[in-house]
């Protein structure tokens, strides 16, 4: 028994390590908030020609949003935090059972709901509006 709890601590210590190690290398980034003017980009991209449009393509909405935040993700957890990429095939087989996981408790979540509310709220309104109904009925 103490075997296991030291190997699972040790395990959690090193998870711990890589995320104080995160934090405190990207930290600064993610705790302020940015702005960017870019009007002198698009005044640019506004003064080209079409052959420079061609050669110099800078407009922002022709980048492939997923794929850049991708690609982001894995130059930061290869470059910057210095970490193998050679478990990323466990680690999105275990992001997409976490995804499964939360979609069939979500889906419950709201079945549950509707069970309560259909049984506890329908009956009440039903008797209700069956009072009324019978007011009309027998003035």
């Amino acid at each position: 028994m103490l075997r296991l709890f030291w190997f699972s601590s040790t395990r959690f210590m090193k998870i711990q390590d890589r995320v104080e190690k995160s934090v405190s290398s990207l930290g600064f980034f993610t705790l302020h908030q940015w702005t960017f003017a870019n009007d002198n980009v698009l005044a640019l991209q506004d003064r080209l020609s079409p052959e420079d449009h061609e050669d110099f393509n800078f407009d922002a909405t022709q980048i492939d949003w997923p794929s850049y935040l991708e690609n982001y993700c894995l130059g930061t957890k290869l470059f910057a935090l210095k970490e193998d990429l050679s478990d990323m095939p466990k680690a999105k087989r275990a992001l997409q059972r976490i995804k499964t996981f939360h979609r069939v408790v979500s889906g419950v979540a709201i079945l549950l709901t509707c069970q309560f509310l259909v049984s506890g709220f329908l009956p009440v309104a039903m008797s209700i509006l069956g009072d009324d109904n019978e007011k009309l009925e027998n003035p």
